[in-house]
Parts: structure tokens; C-alpha cells; sequence
């Protein structure tokens, strides 16, 4: 799942996902995202979120994901990360379509490593 405020910017992540060969589901905000993951968890390997938008951000949206305890990756991206005080990895935005591709990659693989 990608999930963005940023309707462009989230639209060519999916691009760049489906191209490589991943079903993506997108949000455009946190509440939106934690319904939809309610609903499809099962089919839900990752989330891939900004970490800060309106109404809730990135970090709360893992927080909530988390409580459903459905085990799921989640990776951070964001425009600004040295804004963030999270002791998290983030993929730091603008970033290239072989960084992205590497970096849930990675993500995935240590998922399923666990």
C-alpha cells in the first residue's frame, strides 16, 4: 500500500511498483489507509507511507497498524527526514525508481526473513 498526500507524487510511486511487477493499493491520507488496511490485511505485505501529512501522519498510522497485530512491513518516506525524531528508516524523498525498487525489496525480504 502507498500512502501519500501528495496525489502526483503517490500516482508515480504506484507507477513505478506496478512496473515492477507489484499489485499496489494507494491512500491519500492515514485514516483512509488504516480503513483500507482493516479490510485487506491479508493482502497486505507492506505500506509504504509518508511520514508526514495532514491529519495524521506516517508514524501514527504504523502505531495503529501495529495494535491490529497483523505482521506487515512498513517503510517511511519523507521530503524532510532530519524533521523526524524517529529512530526509523526513511526513504528520503525525491528519490529514484532503483532506490525505491531496492528499498522494498529489502523491506519485503526481511519481512519474510522474520
Amino acid at each position: 500500500m502507498v500512502v501519500d498526500d501528495d496525489d502526483d507524487f503517490r500516482r508515480l510511486v504506484v507507477d513505478f511498483l506496478t512496473m515492477d511487477g507489484y499489485l499496489t493499493i494507494e491512500a491519500a491520507d492515514a485514516h483512509a489507509a488504516l480503513s483500507i488496511f482493516q479490510q485487506q490485511r491479508e493482502t497486505i505485505d507492506l505500506v509504504l507511507t509518508d511520514i508526514q501529512m495532514p491529519g495524521g501522519g506516517g508514524l501514527a498510522l504504523a502505531r495503529e497498524i501495529e495494535k491490529l497485530n497483523h505482521p506487515t512491513t512498513i517503510l517511511f518516506m519523507s521530503a524532510a527526514p532530519g524533521d523526524c525524531q524517529a529512530s526509523v528508516s526513511i526513504l528520503e524523498k525525491p528519490f529514484a525508481k532503483n532506490e525505491l525498487k531496492r528499498r522494498v525489496e529489502s523491506a519485503l525480504a526481511s519481512h519474510r526473513g522474520s
